[in-house]
């Protein structure tokens, strides 16, 4: 009887070191033909944890989801598990996985991990933006928006509790008659990086510091940097300086990656188990 007390106390206190390391509530990069949502959970302890009986729960506005590991399930010493939200996809027929019958809303809301009852550990998730991921800074305590995402791997030491604000544009996109001045704004002690090339703007890009003169066909997208927050959304505008044609004209803006790129792109087959696009 000593012994059973003692081995299930090592095994309480083993599931213990479990926390809710990261979360994507709003997947935009398709990996194998599925861009799902997921929660990612990390053993911080020195020991392989077994998940057989746990439950992930997710809540919502008075809506309860929940995830029931099954038997066999485990996360190595110092290890991660990802679960992917697929809704109502059904679950790859090839490979090992999590699988969670619910999706993830952008609106945010709380993760848990239970066993039975008990609480092991809880994630509270504010509002969230696309592509950007919510957890453990350092794969520490602290809960932030994270710089960038980490699925399966150790997450970036930094955090942010905020978002810069995008920057506003002094003129609409659309037909110009004629070239004109472009001038950028940004919230107090923010600045702005931007592109001419339809790629997305980064701390490296050229530096907002005058009015762009535009003269020619251009797609400026921009962002904001501010220290201690997260950088802005990229903002985007195109300005065409053609004759009108008398009907609508439509213009899309996205990184050649997103369209061409074999892992990302939705233009091309792809190298992944299942192919970015299917055509008949």
């Amino acid at each position: 009887l000593g012994l059973a007390i003692f081995l299930c106390c090592v095994f309480a206190a083993a599931r213990g070191e479990l926390q809710i390391n990261e979360v994507l509530a709003s997947n935009g990069r398709y990996e194998d033909g599925h861009a799902w949502e997921w929660i990612e959970l990390k053993n911080t302890g020195k020991e392989s944890v077994s998940l057989a009986g746990l439950t992930l729960r997710y809540q919502r506005k008075g809506e309860t989801y929940s995830y029931a590991f099954p038997q066999g399930a485990r996360i190595a010493a110092g290890g991660w598990a990802v679960v992917d939200c697929i809704g109502f996809d059904a679950p790859p027929r090839q490979g090992s996985g999590y699988y969670a019958a619910f999706s993830l809303s952008r609106k945010g809301g709380t993760v848990t991990l239970l066993q039975g009852e008990k609480t092991l550990d809880s994630l509270e998730m504010p509002a969230q933006w696309g592509n950007i991921s919510f957890g453990r800074a350092g794969d520490g305590a602290e809960a932030a928006y994270l710089p960038s995402v980490t699925r399966g791997g150790k997450n970036p030491a930094t955090g942010y509790q905020a978002r810069t604000e995008a920057p506003v544009f002094s003129q609409t996109g659309g037909l110009c008659a004629q070239g004109f001045s472009l001038m950028l704004t940004a919230e107090p002690g923010a600045e702005i990086r931007y592109t001419l090339d339809g790629s997305e703007p980064t701390e490296r890009s050229p530096r907002y510091t005058a009015p762009l003169a535009l003269e020619k066909n251009a797609c400026v997208r921009a962002r904001a940097f501010a220290p201690g927050k997260l950088p802005s959304e990229t903002a985007a505008q195109s300005y065409l300086f053609e004759k009108s044609a008398g009907v609508a004209v439509v213009s899309l803006v996205a990184d050649t990656r997103w369209l061409f790129d074999s892992k990302t792109g939705i233009l091309v087959p792809g190298n992944g188990k299942i192919k970015n696009y299917e055509r008949d």
